[in-house]
């Protein structure tokens, strides 16, 4: 589990492994306080370029949460969810778990 404080504006990071490319469509996040699937997201970013890694594609996504970030949540934990649509896939997925201090 990741912790960060509440004041603090910091970067998420998840790594994504899909079937294809996944960079040609935008990563999207979501907290939420149980394991209900989000019904709002928020756009991220790709931090790398994939990688070929036997047959599938690797590379990292991110966000910022935090203060001053596209997500600011407020003290208490949290399930991170990560939603990719990298065709034909659409991958949503619990990416792990995060602590706001």
């Amino acid at each position: 589990m990741r912790t960060i404080n509440a004041s603090s504006t910091e970067y998420l990071r998840v790594e994504v492994t899909t079937d294809d490319d996944p960079t040609g469509s935008t990563p999207q996040f979501a907290l939420t306080t149980g394991s209900d699937e989000p019904v709002s997201w928020t756009d991220g970013e790709w931090e790398t370029t994939p990688v070929l890694v036997g047959n599938y594609y690797s590379t990292n996504a991110r966000i910022l949460v935090g203060a001053a970030g596209d997500i600011t949540p407020t003290a208490g934990r949290y399930v991170v969810w990560t939603r990719v649509a990298a065709v034909p896939e659409v991958v949503i997925d619990v990416s792990g778990y995060l602590k706001v201090t």
